[in-house]
């Protein structure tokens, strides 16, 4: 082999190492941004993620407290179902999935995406003190909803009476705000004899007294 043959396969040699180095660069870079996409949607960093969180452990706790209490949810198509609490199923990430509404007519099963869920009211039932609520997000989410819903919280304190909401265009409760917690409000009606948990994240309209 002369010395420009061995020159060539430095130089041929030299560029494979290159371009091998540049490869590895390139993986460690979309690694990063793969890994940082999958934080950005954590529920920490996702306020409507964490609204479907409570609402699921909403309903966990319903299933419990008023079995065999009439339900009627509200979604976020605008359509409304009603019955009673059936089983939830769980995704495998074990943060929400879908709920089974017992209906009178057993020969069709009822299932809801607690996704589309925006309120759940129970009639001929007053609030249980037992209800449990998840705690806030640590660290609190920073994107636009988390802003949304801090004003709505803000302007619906306990003990604000006279309260309608509209959700997607439907007036779907009204009431006196007896629980605000990170992802649930709760009205009551004056009447004390129905309850109504209102997910924030769906709120579109709130009509308070002067």
């Amino acid at each position: 082999m002369n010395c420009c043959e061995r020159k060539c396969n430095i130089c041929y040699f030299a560029i494979i190492a290159s371009l091998i180095s540049l490869l590895l660069i390139w993986n460690l870079v979309l690694t990063i941004i793969v890994a940082n996409n999958n934080n950005n949607n954590d529920t920490t960093d996702n306020c409507e993620c964490y609204c479907v969180e409570q609402m699921t452990n909403i309903i966990e706790q319903i299933r419990r407290l008023y079995p065999d209490s009439q339900l009627f949810i509200t979604l976020d198509d605008g359509d409304a179902v009603i019955g009673t609490p059936g089983e939830i199923t769980l995704g495998p990430n074990g943060k929400s999935g879908i709920f089974e509404l017992i209906t009178s007519q057993g020969d069709i099963r009822q299932l809801i995406s607690i996704c589309s869920i925006d309120t759940i009211t129970i009639n001929s039932a007053t609030y249980n003190e037992a209800i449990t609520y998840l705690p806030e997000p640590d660290p609190l989410p920073t994107d636009c909803c988390a802003d949304c819903i801090y004003t709505i919280r803000d302007a619906l304190p306990v003990g604000t009476e006279g309260v309608s909401i509209v959700t997607n265009d439907q007036l779907t409760s009204q009431g006196n705000v007896v629980v605000n917690e990170p992802g649930m409000i709760v009205l009551e009606n004056t009447e004390r004899n129905n309850i109504t948990f209102v997910s924030p994240c769906r709120i579109d309209v709130m009509y308070l007294p002067n």
